[in-house]
């Protein structure tokens, strides 16, 4: 069953598409993170499905009613942003009885419910201070208590830990793992870093420009990229080279042939993880440096301009090349994609 379902929700502001044809749906057990960089229509997204803006087009159901004429407070989604939306006057217990909306439970329980959930996320020795004696990251997590305690069928997270720093988020993120299993329904968590996709999601959907470049269970997502922009989002970014394939073999701009097992011919985009690279100094393929930085996982890479592309290489230890320098180097085709050279669409991806 599924119990969200986005049925081509377009939007527009001041006649600038934001969001063009968005579909896809969600089961109970589904915990999916929207990646997409900035503008690429992620927050307006999340702000339909939760009735803060209505759709130019398109509809919204949860387990079977049709949100559009509702408007945000009868829709049973909580939503959580970065700002954490505290009342700085109210003491955090007080702050914490506000998330149970309009439910009709007795003083007593509200007590227990509270006092057991503050237990869980060891935030008992707040309970009688006000937000503002309280960092950051121990806001956020008031604020995520509080949107626990809706008992709602959706919940949405607009970048909420994207302002702390690596142990806070850290914790939180663990913390919305062990919350997403007690919780009966879909979670929908925005962001733009995949290391949070690769610790909570089971379904990956790519926004770009207001478009989706691919919906599906992240390991499809990964492995089979429908676009080569897909890799830059997900998985190990991709090096692409323009190829000739005929015959069994693949040509690129120097002359230099591999032999594939592939029954194709024509002029495509060649997609290689850039961590099949390396320097070699007897390498056919060369390139200048243009720019050196590190991972998120601390590699350093360089950035090599080559045939019109930017080439990705990671280095080894005692690697150390300048910028502006003529490199040589090689790769490993054990792993590779074929794209449409124009619309950059996976060939094989319907097949």
């Amino acid at each position: 069953m599924n119990n969200l379902v986005v049925d081509q929700i377009s939007f527009s502001y001041s006649e600038e598409k934001i969001l063009d044809n968005i579909t896809f749906s969600l089961n109970n057990d589904d915990f999916l993170v929207v990646l997409g960089k900035s503008g690429s229509g992620k927050t307006t997204l999340l702000k339909i499905i939760s009735g803060l803006l209505f759709p130019s087009s398109g509809e919204v159901y949860l387990n079977n009613e049709n949100l559009n004429k509702l408007p945000a407070y009868k829709r049973k989604i909580s939503m959580i942003f970065q700002e954490n939306h505290l009342y700085n006057n109210l003491t955090i217990y007080q702050n914490l009885l506000l998330g149970f909306k309009k439910q009709k439970i007795k003083e007593e329980e509200k007590d227990s419910i509270i006092k057991d959930v503050i237990k869980k996320l060891k935030i008992t020795k707040f309970l009688n201070l006000k937000p503002k004696h309280l960092s950051l990251g121990e806001q956020q997590k008031i604020a995520l208590a509080k949107n626990i305690l809706s008992n709602d069928n959706l919940y949405l997270f607009d970048e909420p830990f994207s302002s702390l720093d690596v142990k806070n988020k850290e914790m939180l993120l663990s913390l919305l793992i062990e919350i997403k299993k007690e919780k009966n329904c879909p979670f929908i968590y925005v962001c733009h870093e995949a290391n949070d996709a690769y610790k909570l999601a089971n379904k990956i959907l790519i926004l770009k420009d207001g478009k989706i470049l691919q919906f599906g269970n992240i390991n499809e997502v990964i492995n089979k990229p429908k676009y080569l922009e897909v890799r830059d989002y997900i998985g190990d970014k991709l090096n692409a080279f323009n190829v000739f394939v005929a015959n069994g073999k693949i040509k690129f701009y120097n002359e230099i042939i591999y032999n594939i097992n592939l029954k194709i011919g024509g002029a495509f985009l060649l997609g290689i993880s850039y961590k099949n690279f390396y320097l070699d100094k007897n390498g056919a393929f060369k390139g200048i440096v243009i720019k050196k930085m590190f991972s998120s996982d601390l590699e350093e890479n360089i950035y090599v301009k080559c045939d019109n592309n930017v080439i990705i290489i990671p280095l080894k230890k005692n690697e150390n090349p300048e910028l502006n320098q003529e490199i040589h180097f090689s790769f490993i085709l054990d792993d590779y994609f074929i794209f449409d050279r124009f619309t950059h669409l996976n060939y094989f991806f319907n097949l």
